[in-house]
């Protein structure tokens, strides 16, 4: 397990450890998790650019004049865009492939969790699979072009890696859109292991790129507040008995910032070509999901799991793949066929 002194040690040196040119994509981090991520690898690295999607420019000004003020030497561009639609997904991904010729990273943690629902987007998705699965999965497909080109590209997503639960495959309704189906702990069980099981598919097609699936743990962010006030008054109640208990005893969102930081750019979570060529430390390797499969489930401690109890059986019945394909066909649908 690789130790908050060790990650911080990491951290302080990437401006000598990373090559110049970094380019990444954020989304997700005009808040929380990802905003604090973001401000150690703007701090930490020579001239990097990042582009910040997020759905409002003014609300971020801000933060985004710390970013710069942090590091005078890096780029930061925002990009307005809803995250939950998967049009402006899309179009995010024209402006970056019109503007850049590689891609280092793509850093995903947008989230919403509420009670009860289906809560649909106007695309008719609901917000749990619209942010946490189809909008992660269409920014990941689009710009695999770019991350291709990088010399060692990775996509880490903030959800819950290493909490797979059984997939519900009932009647093929991956996105339990059929009456009855839904509930919204059955939502973020299966968002949860779709997306380990698409990450899996994605890092046998491309062998150059490492993924990383990451359950951050409990951090003290606005998250649970958030999800008791969707229950109501009885919710804002509960949130105000529970909530300084749980900020006592979460992590911090600086320290999490760190350890996000370090799995971004860590040297332990190699592509499956960088292990199968040996460009790798043997001594320092993390556990990926499968020999060499350079697919990563990161726990809170940042530990890689690669237990198979839930995993192993939908592996040989085919349904990395099988999400994979469920995906593609409900963003072609939204998007009338235009990638």
């Amino acid at each position: 397990m690789p130790s908050l002194t060790t990650v911080l040690a990491q951290n302080a040196a990437l401006q000598e450890d990373t090559p110049p040119g970094f380019v990444a994509v954020f989304v997700g981090a005009t808040s929380g998790i990802g905003l604090a991520t973001l401000k150690v690898l703007v701090r930490g690295l020579s001239a990097p650019r990042f582009y910040v999607i997020g759905r409002s420019e003014p609300s971020f000004a801000p933060h985004l004049t710390d970013l710069r003020h942090s590091n005078p030497h890096a780029d930061v561009v925002f990009v307005e865009a809803a995250i939950s639609l998967l049009k402006d997904v899309n179009a995010v991904c024209d402006n970056i492939v019109s503007r850049e010729s590689h891609l280092d990273l793509l850093y995903m943690s947008p989230g919403s969790v509420s009670l009860g629902g289906p809560h649909n987007t106007p695309e008719g998705i609901d917000i749990i699979f619209a942010l946490s699965y189809y909008a992660r999965m269409h920014l990941t497909s689009r710009l695999l072009p770019l991350l291709l080109r990088g010399p060692a590209p990775r996509v880490l997503s903030v959800l819950a890696g290493g909490k797979e639960k059984a997939l519900f495959t009932d009647g093929g309704d991956l996105g339990l859109r059929k009456p009855g189906t839904y509930t919204s702990v059955r939502a973020v069980d299966q968002v949860t292991t779709m997306h380990t099981l698409a990450f899996m598919h994605l890092a046998t097609l491309h062998p150059k790129v490492s993924f990383l699936h990451v359950y951050p743990g409990w951090v003290a962010t606005d998250f649970l507040e958030h999800l008791l006030h969707s229950a109501g008054t009885l919710g804002k109640a509960a949130a105000w008995v529970v909530g300084p208990v749980y900020r006592a005893i979460a992590m911090t969102k600086e320290e999490c910032g760190e350890r996000q930081a370090f799995h971004a750019l860590s040297n332990r979570y190699p592509s499956r070509e960088m292990i199968v060529t040996a460009r790798v430390d043997a001594a320092d390797l993390a556990a990926c999901q499968g020999a060499c499969s350079g697919f990563y489930r990161v726990l809170e401690n940042g530990e890689t799991t690669n237990d198979i109890k839930v995993l192993g059986p939908l592996e040989d019945g085919g349904w990395p793949e099988k999400v994979w394909k469920h995906s593609e066909t409900v963003i072609d649908e939204v998007l009338g066929g235009r990638k």
